[in-house]
């Protein structure tokens, strides 16, 4: 399930380098129904409009 959605935001969001980490992270929270995260690491994640982001 988690990588359909995986799979899904490689091909909207093209990630590249160590982006990637981050782009999977974020399916596997969305695949199990995760629509908000808090992280340090809002550049990163700001760029993936599935999520809500709360910086800490």
């Amino acid at each position: 399930m988690s990588m359909n959605v995986f799979q899904e935001l490689v091909r909207k969001y093209n990630p590249r380098g160590l982006w990637i980490h981050d782009v999977e992270i974020a399916s596997i929270g969305i695949a199990h129904g995760i629509s908000t995260i808090a992280t340090n690491n809002v550049a990163d994640f700001k760029r993936i409009t599935e999520l809500e982001i709360i910086a800490i």
